[in-house]
């Protein structure tokens, strides 16, 4: 019984290599179809690397400082080593995610730039180029019979989004979407250095992107990270700035006092201005507590303020991606080699079948 299981065994395997052989003759046999394949294949994607109007690259690299001094940072510090705590994995993320907001996007796009001697709305410039390579206002390809879209020949006339119609709000939310595809940033949890790329067609606008995205983004963080710091340090200010405008009435009450009862020796006469002189150390006992509550906030604020440094800004001129013909290809002789073989085996298989 075991030598039959084994001679099935073995009839399979062979079998099997016998089949494969066949549909490797096959292949050999009708290698025309692939190279017909490749003929059209490679000559699409050589007349697009020959055609294609190279993109620029903007990099810009950055930093993100958040030590703090003392207790607290020092335990949070310990904490995320131990994997504990959100860390600087976290604020990399927030940046990030923030980085990718329609809040920065807005702040960014309806900023007025100037570019090739005109100023316009960054927001025009980027329709512009998209518009320019047929990327903004087109069908989508598995709808060709839709009218032609309303985004087409689109320009902003306003900057502020609460005052948009619903043509001018589809506008902003394809815009962003755009732009989240040609705007990146990526962070190497390693080295603490965080990357912004922007790819464009114009050179010019895509340094202008980055950079504007970069500074719209750092004063956003920063401002929110010490903005519940910021308030605590503007109402002790204000605490003191009334203290003080309290001490200064009371001197003068004082001395306006003083010189009306010059002449007056009643101890009774004095009890007003003795009321004046307790009300006046009052305040100034009250006015120390606020100033060192004032420095504490100021040590709280400075302590807690992000710093954010860029590294290597984008220089002009940038790099250009362009698609290499040889590189092309050779892509295009591995996708005809591939699709090749399985139109063959497919038809092959259909042959055997209808034979049996």
């Amino acid at each position: 019984m075991a030598s039959a299981q084994n001679n099935e065994d073995l009839i399979t395997v062979k079998e099997i290599v016998l089949t494969v052989k066949a549909y490797a003759a096959e292949i050999r046999r009708r290698w025309k179809v692939i190279l017909i394949l490749f003929i059209l294949l490679g000559g699409y994607k050589l007349y697009h690397a020959l055609t294609t109007d190279p993109v620029y690259q903007a990099k810009l690299t950055f930093m993100l400082n958040e030590e703090q001094g003392g207790i607290g940072g020092g335990l949070s510090s310990i904490l995320g080593d131990f994997g504990l705590g959100k860390g600087k994995e976290y604020n990399y993320q927030k940046l990030i995610e923030l980085s990718k907001s329609r809040k920065i996007f807005t702040r960014v796009a309806f900023d007025t730039i100037e570019i090739e001697g005109r100023r316009v709305l960054l927001a025009n410039a980027l329709i512009d180029d998209f518009e320019t390579y047929g990327n903004w206002g087109k069908n989508v390809w598995y709808k060709p019979w839709e009218e032609e879209s309303a985004l087409k020949g689109f320009r902003f006339r306003q900057a502020d989004p609460s005052t948009f119609n619903r043509l001018q709000r589809a506008a902003w939310l394809t815009l962003h979407t755009m732009v989240r595809s040609v705007l990146t940033v990526q962070a190497d949890e390693e080295t603490g250095i965080l990357t912004m790329l922007s790819i464009l067609h114009s050179e010019d606008l895509a340094r202008i992107l980055v950079e504007l995205q970069f500074d719209k983004l750092s004063e956003y963080y920063v401002n929110k990270t010490v903005e519940k710091q910021e308030y605590t340090f503007r109402v002790l200010q204000q605490k003191v700035d009334s203290l003080q405008g309290l001490i200064n009435e009371k001197q003068y009450k004082i001395a306006a006092y003083q010189d009306a009862s010059r002449a007056v020796w009643s101890h009774k006469a004095k009890v007003p201005l003795s009321k004046l002189k307790k009300e006046l150390q009052l305040l100034y006992i009250m006015l120390g507590e606020a100033i060192k509550n004032k420095e504490v906030a100021n040590f709280t604020l400075t302590n807690k303020t992000p710093f954010i440094q860029a590294i290597d800004r984008p220089i002009l001129p940038l790099p250009a991606i362009q698609p290499l013909w040889w590189r092309e290809l050779i892509r295009a002789l591995i996708v005809s080699v591939i699709l090749g073989a399985i139109y063959i085996a497919v038809t092959k298989w259909y042959k055997d079948v209808m034979k049996v």
